[in-house]
């Protein structure tokens, strides 16, 4: 495949600042979870300190449970002896192990995909998939820059990379694409658009993608070409699209929105330190990661006057996804460690409620992502881990 030639958008000033922004919202804990400080290229497929990094432990009922036992898994279409360990009608799947800290995941009917960010390190990072059934990770794009966010559906797979930071033409950031069925490099990928410096994180529609550049929200149509501004916004996190709307959790901003088309910013609902937002048909999610976390929802179009808390007292929640009936999240580390303390995948109703603790997380859970029968969630400390527990 032949790439296009991207658009370069140039970084001005407080690159540094905005960089370090960055790692703390894709990477959490990629600077500093390991105590033996980063991890080499070469020692990415070491076996060393797995079992604590990528440990689990099924919740039943809501609980976390001390010592899980094997029992009736439920029905699905994968085969009984992959499901992994099963407590109270919930099985555990390891998808993948010794990765190079994994931050982005999303989930397509042939399969799981994701990013290692590699912590960063310039020309290091790469996407990998696996069947959902489980099976051999296959990587469809390696020596990649940062790679963070990710999105798909039924024809590719877009991913953000954040760059080195620096006028290095060998290692910008930007956005990034193969086909859903790549499988190699040799496939892909094709370099969309391209920035100095860029968030990491991409929504997708039909026609376009949507990432954040050093200083502003863009879109890019998804073939490349001309790379559109709809927002100036500095220190940007996750972002979401509906068929009208982008919408970001802008840190200490709050969480906001601007018509696809662009216009003025509307802040829909204040926040001491949003991290990620997802949307449905009449509502917007949040995480508000600063502790006690919280995760909350408003009604589109009438945020203001409508924001409601679904849960309260989280352990710094740090990524959300939602299905039909449920609000999912992610509570990453209360320390940062290769054994992460508080790490937990949690979901509440859509209307709240009680909410459920699926399983507990010893990994640094970043990422989370939904279908109909299971939830996926990447660990990046260390060696890290991407999980799957069927049913959601």
């Amino acid at each position: 495949m032949t790439s296009p030639s991207p658009r370069v958008i140039h970084a001005t000033g407080g690159a540094s600042t905005r960089r370090r922004v960055s790692l703390v919202l894709a990477f959490l804990v990629l600077a500093g979870c390991s105590s033996a400080g980063a991890i080499s290229r070469g020692d990415a497929g070491k076996s060393a300190g797995h079992a604590e990094s990528g440990s689990m432990t099924v919740a039943p009922d809501g609980d976390v449970a001390r010592a899980p036992t094997i029992d009736a898994a439920p029905p699905d279409a994968c085969d009984p002896a992959r499901r992994g360990t099963c407590s109270s009608g919930r099985c555990l799947e390891i998808l993948a192990s010794e990765q190079f800290s994994p931050v982005g995941v999303a989930v397509a009917p042939t399969g799981v995909y994701w990013t290692n960010s590699a912590r960063g390190i310039a020309r290091t990072g790469s996407v990998v998939t696996v069947p959902l059934c489980g099976g051999a990770p296959r990587t469809i794009a390696s020596g990649r820059n940062g790679p963070s966010g990710i999105a798909l559906d039924g024809l590719g797979v877009f991913w953000g990379e954040t760059g080195s930071g620096s006028p290095d033409a060998a290692a910008p950031g930007g956005v990034v694409s193969a086909p859903l069925g790549a499988a190699s490099d040799s496939d892909g990928p094709m370099v969309i658009a391209s920035a100095e410096w860029a968030s990491g994180f991409v929504a997708l529609d039909a026609a376009n993608v949507y990432w954040a550049n050093d200083t502003a929200l863009v879109k890019v149509p998804r073939g490349g070409g001309v790379v559109t501004t709809l927002a100036t916004q500095t220190g940007v996190g996750h972002i979401a699209v509906d068929s009208t709307t982008l919408y970001w959790a802008a840190l200490e901003a709050g969480v906001m929105s601007v018509p696809l088309h662009g216009g003025t910013p509307t802040t829909l609902a204040s926040a001491d330190y949003a991290l990620d937002v997802a949307v449905d048909a009449t509502s917007v999610y949040w995480v508000d990661a600063l502790g006690p976390s919280t995760v909350k929802k408003c009604a589109i179009g009438n945020c203001g006057a409508t924001v409601v808390t679904l849960a309260s007292g989280q352990v710094y929640a740090v990524a959300v996804a939602v299905d039909a009936t449920s609000v999912y999240w992610v509570n990453s580390c209360s320390a940062v460690t290769d054994t992460c303390s508080g790490g937990s995948v949690v979901k509440v109703a859509l209307g709240g409620g009680t909410p459920v603790t699926l399983a507990e997380a010893h990994g640094a859970p970043v990422a989370i992502a939904v279908d109909e029968t299971s939830v996926y969630w990447t660990e990046a400390a260390s060696f890290g881990t991407v999980m799957k527990l069927t049913p959601k």
